[in-house]
């Protein structure tokens, strides 16, 4: 029910030391759609709202260093 979200310079290096948030729910893939990036998270947004599975999704925007 839940997913760490790290930030990291390599796509295969994550540290739990650079942890920005956590997502109430699993299988989280980010993805492109037609020119705007977005995060999928599947599961209870909120453990405290009832009847609230699902998919959803949420636009990504990246930082510039």
């Amino acid at each position: 029910y839940e997913t760490v979200v790290c930030v990291s310079d390599k796509y295969d290096d994550f540290s739990m030391n650079n942890i920005v948030t956590t997502i109430f729910g699993h299988a989280s893939e980010i993805f492109n759609y037609k020119g705007t990036t977005y995060i999928s998270s599947c599961g209870p947004e909120d453990d405290q709202v009832l009847n609230t599975h699902g998919l959803y999704l949420a636009e990504l925007a990246w930082l510039s260093k």
